[in-house]
């Protein structure tokens, strides 16, 4: 924790799902500023200046400001592995188990990411304002999520090699979810044998959740 905590302002890269910006924009971040060959506009990038070619086209050939960074951080679930489809399993078993009704698998965009509790606290809908059926939800869909975490989950298009890229230029990567830390260390091994990152870290009793600092 003490390698990535001064970073998580500067230097984290939260990816999204789209594969194409996540190649982009981190390997545009983690390369020398390289001098751009446009045509008619070679000498204007040199100096700062705008072309009026380029100009009318809404397109400028001021080079932007190097970003500096020394680590990345990633989220698990929607960024690095599309898991949507394995998660609304688990949930949907979990609730018709309790009796509950399921969701299409397309709501889970909308009811996962802060964490397995309150997963659970949403899918139950009205039936979430009882804490202990929360906790049965949540720990049954811990237990089906056992069952079936690999099933449909893949990376997203992309994202080998785009740790391969990072990883030769050096640079150190982890891993933080809000996915149970059991989950999280399985999934990730399991996805990426060949272990990329230098910590991965899920959620755990006694710290505080994403988008809270405290565990990076």
């Amino acid at each position: 924790g003490a390698f990535f905590q001064p970073l998580v302002r500067a230097a984290v890269l939260r990816l999204q799902n789209a594969a194409a910006c996540v190649t982009l924009t981190a390997i545009e971040m983690s390369r020398p500023n390289e001098k751009r060959s446009i045509t008619d506009g070679q000498d204007a990038e040199h100096h700062g200046r705008e072309t009026p070619q380029l100009r009318g086209h809404g397109l400028s050939t001021r080079r932007r400001p190097r970003i500096e960074f020394h680590a990345v951080l990633f989220d698990l679930d929607g960024t690095l592995l599309d898991t949507l489809a394995d998660i609304a399993g688990a949930a949907n078993a979990a609730l018709r188990r309790l009796g509950f009704p399921p969701h299409p698998v397309e709501n889970y965009r909308y009811l996962v990411g802060d964490g397995a509790g309150c997963l659970a606290r949403r899918v139950l809908g009205e039936a979430g304002n009882d804490e202990a059926t929360v906790e049965r939800c949540r720990l049954a869909i811990a237990e089906e999520y056992q069952t079936r975490w690999s099933q449909n989950t893949k990376a997203y298009s992309g994202i080998p090699e785009l740790l391969a890229k990072l990883g030769a230029r050096g640079v150190p990567m982890a891993v933080l979810s809000n996915k149970p830390h059991d989950a999280t260390t399985a999934v990730v091994e399991f996805f990426f044998p060949d272990g990329p990152f230098r910590i991965v870290r899920g959620a755990l009793p006694e710290v505080p959740i994403k988008p809270d600092p405290t565990a990076a």
